[in-house]
């Protein structure tokens, strides 16, 4: 068959399998370009006489058209042909790339129950599928379900079809005899009999009458066989009943267990009758269930990598690359070191003699093979002899076991010098604080576990201690030490290793309860130096080199949610974590900085969450420090989901001014019940400038198959509140995403058709778009009561919060009187980021950056010139980038041009395709912080040279620029003629120049522009993004921003007595990028004969205790730094902290924070 040609196109490649009924081959179709690939099965029937064909014939055509209507299902192979070929019959199904699940489910490994409910749960969606068809698969099992690797969904493959073909055509009794001898010499292999698979299918199906509950059964034995790691055939039954006994092999809640006994029950009548019901069980088990497993699978898999990060590559690997090789015999000990001794002897610290008893073992065995063979080892030697180095080398070989099955316990490594005894109480004694209650507390501040699963592992042999320096235990400590490993051994029977120095465990009366010891001699090392390898105290789980033993530092960063899978309108908090890179994950990104410039370098994060509303500022800053080893730093945002589907959070990082990474993370966002869901109110903040006038909110809610939406407004008003007294809210029809796609197309072919009409013909196409856009996005009560209650007679301030699911232009929606643009004074900004939309922005002096073909850009500048104002600042070479600092206004200027120009050129963006809005941003990044600094207000002049041309401003320029922190932007939905651009951007930065809101000098402008050019539209296409009720100021000058930052810390977290908490202090040119007051003007140098800082407090301990002499660095800023201690004794809950900058007697600047405190200690 290999090489032959079937069907006349089916190439045979190779043949996949073979057995009594069929052969499967992997085929290719020479029939279509490409040649994909597709499997082939041919039947073997059992008789070749003319009335058994004729028979298999209309059977085989009736299967396959049953195959055929199963195909339909996304996750069931489709059948691409059937026929007959030389009395064979043959079938040729989808080739499925992927793996079939034995690959998975491997005989002696455990998985977890949330892959076992996720398995079931896949399953049972296909199976459900498959019986509402009438089908029974009866044969489901690890080698028919496939994980395809495009998406890593299930793929259930061999219906049987073919061997029930055969079976229904056995005609004689001498068939079935032979067939029922095959079955006996059958019955101890793994292949398939019958109709099914033994271990598999259940008494009916072997007896053969299957049903659908059969199925299920075969469903059930798989997922206990991946919980347990048994194979099927190897199941023990009760002889009473037949049920399988499956609970005594593995550890799982009594939840699932109960779906599972009830999916196998020997009588068919006592399972789940249908898919359906067992999906349905298995679903509402994983809605409570399954996340709390997932996340219980996360934090194990998080655990991992902190414990190879720290302990591996950060300490065992640093200590071989830094010391000499270390070689020693291993000498188990037994007498007098483990409990009981037989007899007790004492060895002596001398070199091994033939007086004292001892057992060299061969070179070959390793201390992980007595690990295994005894589960405890105690490892005694001397010091420097390499202890430690012996115990994260067997952590080593442990972590590559559970990297290779992550069922396998995890060695986790404590240092016993932190555990301690605790006071029981009032009226009673010092207790012994229990290993158990240890190691969770441990797991917590070095691991940051959260108890809960600590000591669910704990309960569940999840984890082998590894427990460095029983030596190390204060000295009247070790013997009741000892005592505790005792009784958690004896209560958890957990795995565990103990190191200790040899004299201090022999000098004690008390003896670890343990199966082995061994010795480390240090007496036969091979020509190498005793040197100090093994981790004192001073090298605990916080330690790192200092920064004089080195002079790189690396840092770790790693963004991180709670939860992946939220709904609408819930909450998420995304964190960004910097510390120690030993200690963080392998995903996280390393950053890798020189000691000599980390005391004046932040690292400086900007988050984009489209699709969520930022709750706060979507900018901060983490102080990189020498001490960054001691203190995990972290940034907080919290977000509010605005919209269904999957969304991308992504934290942009820039080392100092320069971009490091990007990191990201994909949330799934639940959809909402239309009917119950409830938009938040319109909540505004008290502000020193008016609200607008009007404020309408656009949420778009989607359907479940994201393939209609509807718009739900919230209209409210700030200027009629006796008519709109609450929020007023309307929903729109059903648009389909084509329609919504198709609205730029409407607007683009209306300009190419208006080009050359007359002025009225022009103006008469452009209404009936705004109309027909009106009638359909806004509901009739929406329109009703835009037409009626809000008068006509005057121009109102409209702010629309939308977010960017649509390309909508609201400007030009058309009310049967005039053009909501004309009517309304229109601002736009992105919903998400409305709690940071500025009230006021600064002018001054204006930088313009262009395209390479704009001619005479200066000629351009003159146009910005107003009355007293600075002049304006070409940009060099017309490109913005990261050297321009100071920016108060930034003018864009393009020209349109035809697709096939080959000089295209954007500034501040290298752009082919202006529709790619990671590309602008992408191109944005050299300048993104200093726009975040300083917050300008930016506009762009489109030009028109020949053909009309949309500028996709909305979800391009505009939004690339608001999220980059700018204060606003203005620019044409279409590219606008000369003279119409010229006069709207001179009046606009003059009336801006003069003190006019933004909403006043963008309708000035416009209304200039159409004056301008009478006969053109193009005024109607000028867009605001920005409050129009935003008002400028004009930077003054000032000695700097004065700045004070806490390290490792929010500047409001409380801190206990006791406790210690560093900052930084600066006096910068540039304000950081989480700055949200005015700019000023700062001298480009900042010269001071001797600035200090002075700190104020009362109640607390200031180190130094002298004025902070502030050091100038390289980039001209002023860096110090600070420590306060809060006093034990301290009874406040809070202190005021006043910091004095001065240049000699000369006050620059003074700040103010508060300091909490916990009040009240532990007794």
């Amino acid at each position: 068959m290999l090489g032959t040609i079937q069907g006349g196109r089916y190439r045979i490649l190779q043949m996949i399998s073979q057995s009594g009924f069929d052969v499967t081959y992997l085929a290719e179709d020479i029939g279509i370009p490409g040649k994909p690939k597709c499997i082939v099965k041919k039947l073997n029937p059992l008789n070749s006489e003319e009335s058994v064909l004729k028979v298999l014939r209309r059977l085989f055509a009736s299967e396959a058209e049953i195959l055929v209507q199963l195909g339909k299902h996304d996750q069931i192979p489709r059948i691409l042909a059937y026929f007959e070929e030389n009395q064979q019959f043959f079938s040729v199904q989808e080739f499925i790339d992927g793996h079939d699940l034995r690959q998975e489910i491997i005989p002696g490994k455990q998985l977890s129950e949330s892959y076992v409910i996720t398995l079931l749960q896949d399953i049972l969606q296909i199976l459900e599928f498959v019986h509402h068809n009438n089908v029974i698969h009866r044969d489901i099992k690890p080698s028919n379900l496939i994980r395809r690797a495009s998406d890593e969904k299930i793929i259930l493959i061999d219906f049987l079809a073919s061997k029930q073909l055969i079976i229904r055509t056995k005609i004689t009794e001498s068939q079935k005899q032979e067939e029922d001898r095959t079955v006996s010499q059958k019955q101890e292999e793994d292949v398939t009999i019958a109709i099914g698979t033994q271990g598999y299918m259940p008494a009916e199906q072997a007896n053969g009458y299957p049903r659908l509950s059969s199925d299920i059964y075969a469903v059930g034995i798989t997922g206990i066989q991946a919980l347990t790691g048994v194979n099927a055939r190897e199941f023990q039954k009760d002889p009473a009943t037949g049920e399988i006994i499956w609970r005594n092999l593995v550890k799982v809640s009594p939840k699932l267990a109960a779906i599972l006994d009830k999916m196998v029950r020997y009588n068919y009548s006592q399972r789940y009758q249908s898919a359906t019901e067992a999906l349905q069980a298995i679903q509402n088990l994983s809605k409570t269930q399954l996340p709390l497993l997932l996340q219980e699978d996360q934090n194990y898999q998080i655990l991992l990598n902190q414990v190879k990060n720290y302990w591996i590559k950060g300490v065992l690997e640093r200590i071989l690359q830094e010391k000499p090789s270390i070689h020693f015999k291993l000498e188990s000990k037994l007498d007098g070191y483990i409990y009981p001794p037989e007899p007790w002897k004492l060895f002596s610290p001398e070199p091994p003699s033939e007086e004292t008893p001892h057992i060299l073992t061969p070179d070959d065995i390793k201390v992980i093979q007595f690990f295994d063979w005894h589960h405890t080892l105690l490892i005694l030697g001397e010091a420097g002899v390499g202890k430690t180095v012996t115990l994260l080398e067997l952590a080593r070989e442990l972590i590559d076991r559970v990297e290779q099955d992550i069922s396998q316990p995890l060695p986790i490594i404590f240092k016993l010098s932190s555990w301690n005894i605790k006071k029981g109480g009032i009226n009673t004694w010092f207790r012994n604080q229990s290993i158990a209650d240890w190691i969770i507390q441990e797991f917590t501040i070095i691991y940051n576990i959260p108890q809960e699963n600590s000591k669910k592992w704990i309960d569940n042999k999840r984890i082998i201690l590894l427990l460095d320096g029983l030596d190390e235990v204060k000295e009247n400590l070790q013997n009741p030490c000892i005592l505790a490993i005792n009784e958690f051994r004896q209560e958890y029977d957990i795995d565990m290793v103990v190191t200790s120095r040899i004299q201090d465990y022999q000098n004690l009366k008390q003896r670890l309860r343990f199966q082995f010891a061994i010795y480390l001699n240090p007496y036969i090392l091979e020509n190498e130096s005793r040197q100090e390898v093994e981790l004192t105290e001073s090298e605990r789980i916080t330690e790192t080199p200092s920064v004089s033993e080195t002079a790189i530092i690396v840092c770790a960063v790693m963004l991180r949610v709670l939860k992946y899978d939220i709904s609408v309108g819930s909450e998420l908090e995304v964190t960004i974590n910097l510390g120690n890179s030993a200690i963080f994950e392998e995903s996280a990104y390393l950053i890798t900085i020189s000691r000599n410039q980390i005391y004046e370098t932040e690292l400086n994060i900007i988050l984009n969450a489209p699709g969520f509303q930022l709750n706060g500022d979507n900018t901060t800053s983490l102080p990189l420090n020498p001490d960054i080893a001691q203190e995990i730093q972290t940034a907080r945002f919290c977000l509010t989901a605005l919209r269904p589907g999957s969304a991308t959070i992504t934290a942009e990082l820039y080392r100092g001014d320069t971009f490091e990474t990007k990191l990201e993370t994909q949330i799934q966002v639940a959809d909402i019940d239309e009917a119950t869901f409830t938009p938040q109110r319109i909540i505004t903040q008290p502000r020193p400038v008016p609200q607008p006038d009007f404020m309408l909110r656009i949420q778009t809610i989607w359907n479940e198959s994201n393939s209609t939406c509807k718009f739900q407004y919230q209209l409210k008003s700030f200027r009629f509140l006796s008519v709109f007294t609450e929020n007023n809210i309307y929903t729109s029809d059903s648009l389909s995403t084509s329609w919504i796609e198709q609205v730029r197309g409407l607007l683009a072919t209306t300009l190419e058709n208006i080009s050359d009409s007359l002025p009225t013909e022009r103006k008469s196409r452009l209404i009936s778009l705004g109309q027909y856009l009106f009638g359909n996005l806004f509901s009739t009560e929406l329109q009703s009561d835009i037409r009626s209650l809000i008068p006509q007679n005057t121009t109102f301030t409209l702010l629309i919060l939308a977010d960017q699911e649509a390309w909508i232009p609201w400007e030009l929606l058309y009310d049967g009187q005039r053009f909501l643009g004309d009517r309304f004074i229109i601002g736009r900004w992105l919903q998400e980021l409305n709690d940071t939309r500025p009230y006021e922005f600064p002018v001054g002096t204006v930088n313009i950056a262009h395209y390479a073909n704009v001619e005479q850009p200066q000629l351009w500048a003159t146009l910005l010139e107003a009355p007293g104002a600075p002049l304006p600042q070409p940009l060099p070479a017309g490109v913005l980038h990261d050297s321009t600092e100071a920016i108060r206004g930034l003018h864009l200027i393009r020209y349109s041009q035809s697709l096939d120009a080959t000089n295209l050129r954007n500034a501040p963006v290298t752009l082919d395709n202006s529709d790619d809005t990671e590309d602008i941003e992408l191109q944005m990044r050299p300048a993104k912080l200093n726009l975040r600094r300083n917050r300008p207000f930016v506009t762009l002049s489109y030009v028109k040279t020949d053909v009309p041309e949309l500028t996709a401003l909305e979800n391009t320029w505009a939004s690339a620029f608001i999220r980059a922190g700018c204060s606003g932007f203005v620019g044409s939905l279409w590219a606008v003629e000369p003279a119409v651009e010229a006069a709207f951007i001179s009046c606009f930065y003059n009336r801006l120049w003069a003190g006019a809101s933004l909403g006043e000098a963008f309708y000035t402008s416009r209304q200039l522009a159409r004056a301008a050019a009478p006969d053109s539209l193009d005024w109607l296409a000028y867009v605001l993004f920005g409050d129009p009720m935003a008002r400028p100021y004009r930077p003054v000058p000032g000695d700097g921003y004065a700045i004070v930052e806490p390290i490792g810390r929010e500047i409001d977290d409380p801190l206990p007595p006791g406790a210690i908490a560093r900052f930084r202090v600066t006096l910068r040119r540039n304000p950081p990028v989480w700055h949200e007051d005015r700019v000023i003007e700062v001298a480009e140098n900042l010269v001071f004969e001797n600035l200090q800082v002075h700190i104020v407090t009362y109640g607390l301990q200031v180190i130094p205790d002298l004025p902070i002499t502030m050091t100038l660095t390289a980039k001209g800023d002023y860096l110090g730094w600070f420590t306060l201690v809060v006093p034990n004794e301290i009874t406040d809950t809070s202190a005021l902290v006043q910091v004095y900058f001065a240049d000699g007697m000369r006050p620059i600047h003074s700040l103010n924070f508060s300091l909490n405190i916990e009040n009240g200690r532990e007794e």
